[in-house]
């Protein structure tokens, strides 16, 4: 999967990272790209989380995951090109 991070300067946990790997995997999302990562508490990371999904086709996957911090992310991808 190429990999996509839309929350610079902020480092994405590989915790969060490891479970969007697993929604894809487990869902079966094929051809999985622009993997994006959003700390929601921080409007710079949200907005770039925007921009990378602006720029995503076909279809979308979205969901929220919490970093061992308790920090809440959004996190997704686009798939089935």
């Amino acid at each position: 999967m190429e990999k996509f991070s839309t929350s610079a300067p902020i480092e994405v946990p590989s915790e969060v990272k490891a479970a969007l790997d697993a929604f894809v995997e487990d869902d079966g999302l094929e051809y999985a790209d622009n993997q994006r990562y959003g700390l929601t508490s921080d409007l710079t990371s949200m907005a770039l989380f925007e921009e990378a999904r602006s720029r995503g086709c076909c279809g979308s996957f979205e969901t929220t995951v919490t970093d061992l911090q308790g920090r809440e992310w959004m996190v997704g991808c686009n798939y089935g090109h």
